[in-house]
């Protein structure tokens, strides 16, 4: 049985990780505390969805494990963690891991992209349960937003992600009249949809609620930064350089990092829930309109058949391959890949014989 402690990510992207692991090991234990976080990663910029007051925070968004009678404490998990015997994610599928390379999958071989979000969804199906918590507040939000909408289900509606600007070094440059376009191609062929619209960010809200009016649902019970979080940013900007984690002179503007940042473990499990109630309603719409995210990669396979419209075809992140244009050859891609596994290597924490073939994009293997 392998450990598995979370990298300092949003959560998507550590479950997402956790997923990629599942797919070549049956057995991996996850934990979440905050002793162990800062013993591993060194830092707590990004993820912050735990309870300080609970010992094993992933079993608030998760059910247990059926594969151990024994559940791990946190005294051995810190021993494993001092003796270097655990894994963050690095040795698992890389589709799963960074979502430019799931993104060029999906352009290059539609076909094996779908077989790929099909096993996918079999494999999180049988083995990830949600906790009693997270599954009443997916019930609980449903009924309410159908309810409101009048409608019967989530199919009837168009699901919208909207993230935070700051994320743009991971997306690309993106405007609203570019949600717009797609949002408005779908309504113009389905005129009786509405839109249910997932974001971290009141801007967000703001400008979908002025374009859509009453067609929109948005949930008004979570946490989001405000407008004066999105100028600070864009002020911090003008001052200060932009690393590759979307932090601008070490400091992050986003929902998730804001928190984590301060510290404040009171907001960390709502937080948690509402990220995997997105997710997970988003999943259930007709439609889902995003940009290239983790959040994309896991409403993918949360619903393989949920019809995922990108914001732009030609969206390119700062990542490795900057050139990539459309159309992306196969061989392309697997520069891409080899590219990928440069940066793996360089980041990666050593703990021996982590190997990423670069041909394992083409076919999935789940045990």
């Amino acid at each position: 049985m392998a450990l598995f402690i979370p990298r300092d990510a949003g959560f998507l992207s550590v479950l997402n990780w956790y997923v990629s692991v599942r797919c070549l090991n049956d057995k991996v234990y996850p934990f979440v505390h905050r002793e162990v976080l800062e013993l591993v990663n060194k830092r707590c910029n990004h993820f912050c969805y735990y309870d300080t007051n609970v010992e094993n925070s992933w079993f608030l968004f998760f059910e247990p494990t059926d594969y151990t009678h024994k559940t791990i404490d946190l005294q051995t998990v810190l021993r494993h963690a001092r003796d270097n015997r655990y894994t963050q994610g690095w040795e698992g599928r890389k589709e799963l891991m960074f979502f430019p390379i799931a993104d060029r999958f999906r352009k290059t071989n539609q076909e094996q992209f779908q077989k790929w979000r099909n096993e996918l969804n079999a494999l999180f199906r049988r083995n990830i349960r949600y906790s009693v918590l997270v599954t009443e507040t997916i019930a609980k939000k449903e009924r309410a937003f159908t309810h409101v909408a009048n409608v019967p289900n989530m199919r009837s509606f168009v699901g919208v992600h909207y993230r935070n600007p700051s994320h743009c070094k991971e997306q690309g440059i993106v405007h609203f009249r570019d949600y717009f376009e797609r949002i408005d191609a779908i309504l113009e062929k389905h005129p009786s949809q509405r839109i249910f619209l997932a974001t971290d960010t009141e801007l967000g809200v703001a400008v979908f609620k002025t374009r859509y009016g009453s067609r929109l649902i948005y949930d008004t019970d979570v946490h989001r930064t405000s407008v004066d979080d999105f100028l600070d940013w864009c002020f911090a900007r003008s001052s200060h350089e932009t690393d590759g984690e979307g932090l601008v002179g070490g400091k992050g503007y986003d929902a998730h990092a804001k928190l984590a940042q301060n510290h404040d473990n009171e907001l960390g499990k709502d937080m948690g829930v509402e990220v995997l109630v997105d997710a997970e309603l988003l999943s259930r719409c007709s439609h889902f309109v995003h940009t290239i995210s983790n959040m994309t990669i896991a409403v993918s396979y949360l619903n393989p058949d949920v019809i995922l419209i990108p914001v732009k075809e030609d969206c390119v992140s700062e990542c490795p391959d900057k050139s990539a244009k459309q159309p992306v050859s196969k061989t392309e891609t697997t520069s891409e890949l080899s590219a990928y596994q440069d940066m793996v290597d360089s980041l990666a924490p050593t703990r021996g014989g982590l190997q990423f073939q670069t041909d394992e994009i083409t076919e999935l293997r789940i045990r």
